[in-house]
């Protein structure tokens, strides 16, 4: 492909800078990768000063001696421009990506080199990895004084793989070119001849999938911009308010109707009350449509009722299954992008106001990575800290995404907790926490941090200073926090209090400790959750109702007005067999609360599902 940039189309993206000197130069991008082309990767894309051009692959021949992809025009001279070349799998997502500089001062030629051994390596800021390692992001192919020393030097020195793979000494890089396998099979040099996997153009259209389009991928980039936080589209042929959708209300015990779950990325009725309910977790061990190697979990989950499930503007959402993490495209539930990271050595969460970023730690350091490229950054290190998590996997960023709550164990061996301030990259001091507390996390507003332990609820500023009277258990407990009128609030159920009837909803002024009674009914006795991630959607929350609930609701989904008015919505049946796995559905809205997300074992293993509600909230 040979792509020309302009320097008018250059000032117009605010990307004069490209432009200096001699406006015309060229530079062609050569691919050397033991990737297998056609099976594994599909089609490439090349980031360069802003620009994104997308090859897609004609044939199936093997890129292990290289090929030419991309020759650009109408650059500037550059002593130092940075480019992304990434290979894109059968669903349109990123299958690996790699940052590389280079000196840009006359017509060049480079060749970027993509070893599969580095799938699971991620690298910090200004490194990428090559043949398993991080290295100088100028170090393109494996030659020059800013790489590391060759690995090899004839074919016979690179260590043997799978029988059906053939070491190749390239360069001092040792790849692995592949043998061909019986007919459905291909060669993955680590493990040898293996199913060629799933494509999502594999897996047809949805029965009963309505709106939805469960066809062939677009390979091209997502849509992951700034979020949309204009009102919503009230006309005649948009969707109603919340309000006005003809949900089942009312408090007689509806009885569980007996259907069978949807298969994964399909989905039923809820004959109860006319919403939709998707699958959209896949069963183990099936492979994960597009992304080579890698399976579904019988034991799939979310983020839970505490922190997103979906990203800023509702375009994807984020699953576990097993020890992968998986962002799956909203309008579908098919696999975009897996997550670099390890689930049971990290924490993760989306970004409150980038759509195309998630946040993560392991161990003493914060990352960010890019849902459109797979790569990911470090953000801080915190020399002398151990097993850091987002607030012991409960906490999320504040609304503004400047600040978040870090919980792990200091150098003394203490049990602490910190603010960091992304927007300053400042830390906060520690503040040391009891034996007995569970999970810590910022408040939305960013101005208090509210840790939970098993008897009770503390709530600090910023630095550490106490807030108020420590908060007994169960006023509330299950609960989620939000932001009302620039106040900040944890929206809970009350339980074992003396002053409040069991599973009513309760709201809790986080600067003064303030208690208000929502419901004059209790909504569940015996378990459930309460979330407030419909940050688009103010004045409702939801509630997920544990099967064993003593109440008319129990295996149900259903939104609470917050206004004082104690209305209460019906949504839908969780199917729920068990509460072993889990507490609770684990219940989630999309950011504009049209979505609810929940985790079942309605088909005997867990998986995650997501209630859709425009059948009631169609004209």
């Amino acid at each position: 492909m040979t792509l020309r940039l302009l320097c008018s189309s250059l000032f117009v993206l605010g990307l004069l800078a490209s432009c200096e000197g001699d406006p015309d130069l060229a530079l062609s991008v050569d691919l050397r990768t033991d990737y297998v082309a056609g099976v594994e990767f599909v089609g490439a894309r090349l980031t360069i000063d802003g620009t994104v051009a997308d090859e897609t692959l004609s044939g199936a021949e093997s890129y292990v001696d290289g090929r030419r992809l991309f020759e650009v025009e109408g650059l500037g001279s550059s002593a130092r421009r940075g480019l992304t070349v990434s290979l894109l799998n059968g669903a349109g997502g990123v299958l690996a990506s790699r940052d590389v500089v280079i000196r840009h001062e006359e017509d060049t030629a480079v060749t970027v080199v993509m070893t599969r051994d580095c799938s699971a390596v991620v690298c910090g800021e200004g490194e990428s990895c090559l043949a398993g390692n991080c290295v100088d992001q100028g170090c393109t192919d494996g030659v020059g004084e800013l790489c590391e020393e060759p690995e090899c030097a004839a074919d016979a020195e690179c260590p043997a793989m799978a029988a059906c793979s053939v070491p190749a000494c390239r360069d001092g890089l040792c790849l692995y070119d592949a043998l061909e396998c019986d007919p459905g099979l291909y060669c993955a040099a680590e493990t040898g001849c293996e199913p060629v996997p799933v494509t999502v153009a594999d897996m047809g259209v949805a029965t009963d999938a309505g709106p939805r389009d469960a066809g062939a991928p677009d390979l091209g980039a997502p849509d992951l911009g700034p979020p949309d936080l204009g009102a919503p589209d009230l006309g005649p042929t948009g969707p109603l308010a919340f309000e006005a959708c003809a949900f089942v209300t009312g408090s007689a015990t509806q009885s569980i109707p007996a259907i069978d779950a949807p298969a994964y990325a399909r989905s039923v009725e809820d004959p109860v009350f006319r919403t939709t309910v998707w699958r959209a977790s896949d069963q183990g061990p099936n492979p994960i449509a597009g992304f080579l190697g890698s399976n579904w979990s019988d034991l799939s989950t979310h983020a839970g009722s505490t922190r997103p499930v979906w990203n800023a503007d509702g375009t994807a959402l984020y699953v576990e299954s097993g020890n992968t993490g998986i962002v799956l495209r909203a309008a579908d539930y098919l696999p975009l992008q897996l997550s670099p990271f390890v689930t049971a050595q990290s924490d993760e969460v989306w970004h409150p106001t980038e759509p195309d970023l998630r946040l993560a730690v392991r161990d003493d350091t914060l990352f960010q990575w890019s849902v459109g490229t797979g790569s990911a950054t470090d953000i801080a290190a915190f020399p002398g800290y151990r097993s850091l998590t987002f607030g012991a996997g409960m906490g999320r960023a504040s609304d503004d995404g400047r600040a978040l709550v870090l919980t792990g164990e200091n150098e003394r061996g203490d049990f602490v907790a910190f603010v960091y301030d992304l927007a300053g990259r400042i830390k906060g001091p520690d503040i040391v926490l009891s034996t007995d507390a569970r999970w810590a996390t910022i408040s939305p507003s960013g101005s208090y941090v509210v840790v939970r332990s098993t008897v009770s609820t503390d709530i600090y500023d910023r630095v550490g200073a106490p807030v108020g009277e420590r908060w007994a258990f169960g006023e509330p407990t299950a609960f989620d926090l939000v932001q009302e009128s620039g106040r900040d609030y944890a929206i809970g159920l009350a339980r074992t209090t003396t002053s409040t009837e069991d599973g009513v909803l309760l709201r809790r002024s986080l600067a003064d400790g303030a208690i208000e009674v929502l419901t004059s009914a209790p909504i569940t006795i015996g378990g459930g959750q309460v979330s407030a991630q419909n940050v688009r959607l103010p004045g409702w929350v939801f509630v997920g109702v544990s099967a064993g609930a003593s109440t008319p609701y129990r295996g149900e989904l259903v939104a609470v007005r917050t206004d004082g008015s104690g209305r209460i919505v019906r949504l839908a049946h969780t199917h729920g067999m068990t509460e072993e796995p889990f507490d609770g559905p684990q219940v989630s809205p999309s950011p504009d609360g049209r979505q609810i997300a929940f985790v079942s074992d309605w088909a005997r293993d867990q998986a995650v599902y997501v209630v859709d509600t425009a059948r009631p909230c169609t004209p």
